[in-house]
């Protein structure tokens, strides 16, 4: 089965709620009728949960507002799962589990203006970044995992919030 999701979120409501545009499109069509069934939860709690038939041109679309959400930032960097069920729904009316996917996304309003500069959720920040050569010192330019995540705990402790990549682009 091959199909795509997209998930987009729009800025914060001043009420702490979320809105959010769920698209899926299906490439390969089913005789049975198809829905795809939206969740997103905490590592706790369920959120929402969306049942959106999927058209006949293969698109099963929402937008919905969310509650509760804990907005992201650097320093509290909340993230929620959306996972996005196919389903066929069979003629007795079940539903039969086609495919899944689940994905970490979180909810942050980005702004940047002449008189507040650039802005996460409401507040100025200063982008504190440094230029980080592809390679890891001593231990050359083989991608090294746990080094590389030591290297951006490092940076994190120092209050880097940005990275520019020099000379060579790294490989992921």
């Amino acid at each position: 089965r091959q199909w795509i999701v997209n998930a987009t979120t729009l800025p914060l409501n001043h009420d702490g709620t979320a809105t959010t545009a769920l698209t899926a499109e299906v490439t390969q069509q089913d005789t049975r009728p198809l829905e795809v069934i939206y969740t997103l939860q905490t590592d706790t709690r369920q959120l929402t949960r969306y049942t959106v038939p999927v058209a006949p041109d293969g698109t099963a679309e929402t937008i919905q507002t969310v509650g509760r959400i804990t907005p992201w930032t650097p320093e509290t960097p909340n993230l929620y799962n959306l996972t996005a069920t196919l389903c066929a729904v069979e003629p007795d009316g079940t539903r039969k589990t086609l495919d899944s996917v689940t994905r970490r996304i979180g909810f942050r309003t980005v702004s940047c203006t002449a008189q507040g500069g650039f802005q996460l959720n409401g507040i100025t920040r200063k982008i504190k970044g440094v230029c980080l050569h592809h390679d890891l010192g001593m231990l050359g330019a083989a991608v090294n995992r746990a080094a590389l995540l030591r290297q951006l705990l490092l940076l994190k402790t120092m209050g880097c919030d940005a990275i520019r990549t020099a000379h060579n682009m790294p490989s992921q």
